[in-house]
């Protein structure tokens, strides 16, 4: 970026600790690749910290992403493109709905059901969409909030009505949605379904992102768009398989005393997946390497982009030598 392009100070948002905090009913849309669904794990990770139990329906239940969803106290997984006979489809069917009502009656509050890849849904099982599961998605959206459940409906779909959700129902439910500097067309066509949210007005945003896609996002519950911080990406830890701790959320504090780099919102939290025996992953050092540039400090970065504050600063400062050494060494090699 050329000098002079960037403010000193700008704001840096968690898209995943909103989702968590508020714990309310959302849509999230957004393009594939962008990071919609690594923001969803961090999310769910930490609405469970927080004492909630998370189910979730993924018809694109691929090996290489298990390891987002291997969490969550219950997954109904397939592969929906792998459905040939009629029989597969509405035994599938039948399977989703006995999912969604035994959800419904599980008694720990709150409850978070996530349901993903609603486009695909929609093409695989067109009349049982329109007959059960769009009334489903409508109600959960428009209601569940008053019964402590929460629904999190994934869609690459830039139309807010595929869903059946429009009009004076918008209010009822959030929307969060994530962009990339390739995905103008996504977002002007999400911006013609739902006339709330607010145009991209400074391109500079997606350079301002620690996010290794330059995503940004809005969430309804914003008044503007914010560059995103990174995240680290599940990993299987141990002989086990199992998926190693979510550890700890802790704060990430504000404000910035050398008066260049991210100011992140208030209470927003970083997730980490990974031990930190662990190489560090690259989304983190790309987000470090970002923050170095813009002249933050050893202090800040631990605090605002590796989120490690309080009792746990002394285990920030070692995972950021451990990155710095890292950015160094590739640097030796320039």
């Amino acid at each position: 970026m050329p000098k002079g392009s960037q403010p000193d100070s700008y704001r840096v948002g968690n898209p995943a600790a909103i989702l968590a905090q508020r714990l309310r009913p959302t849509l999230i849309a957004a393009n594939p690749r962008v990071g919609k669904g690594l923001t969803v794990a961090h999310a769910y990770r930490q609405a469970q910290a927080n004492g909630a139990a998370v189910w979730v329906i993924q018809p694109k239940y691929h090996p290489k992403e298990h390891w987002y969803w291997e969490a969550a106290d219950n997954v109904l997984g397939f592969m929906a493109d792998s459905l040939e006979t009629k029989e597969d489809i509405e035994a599938m069917q039948e399977e989703m709905q006995q999912f969604i009502f035994a959800w419904r009656q599980i008694p720990q509050r709150p409850k978070v059901l996530i349901v993903d890849e609603l486009a695909m849904l929609k093409t695989t099982f067109k009349t049982w969409y329109e007959s059960f599961l769009k009334p489903q998605l409508v109600m959960e959206l428009s209601s569940g909030e008053t019964d402590d459940r929460a629904l999190w409906a994934m869609t690459q779909s830039s139309l807010v009505g595929d869903i059946g959700v429009s009009g004076g129902m918008r209010a009822t439910f959030d929307l969060l949605t994530l962009q990339t500097p390739t995905s103008q067309g996504h977002l002007e066509s999400l911006r013609a379904s739902d006339k709330t949210i607010p145009p991209i007005d400074d391109p500079a945003i997606y350079e301002r992102s620690f996010s290794p896609k330059g995503a940004v996002f809005y969430h309804s519950a914003l008044p503007e768009w914010l560059p995103m911080v990174a995240y680290e990406v599940p990993k299987l830890a141990g002989e086990n398989g199992q998926l190693s701790s979510p550890g700890e959320t802790s704060p990430v504090t504000c404000g910035n005393q050398d008066g260049a780099g991210a100011v992140a919102l208030p209470e927003t939290k970083v997730t980490e997946f990974q031990s930190a025996q662990n190489a560090p992953d690259l989304a983190l050092i790309i987000a470090v390497t970002r923050a170095l540039e813009t002249g933050m400090s050893r202090s800040q970065i631990i605090k605002e982009v590796l989120g490690y504050t309080g009792k746990r600063y002394a285990a920030g400062g070692e995972l950021y030598d451990r990155i710095h050494a890292i950015i160094q060494e590739n640097s030796d090699h320039d």
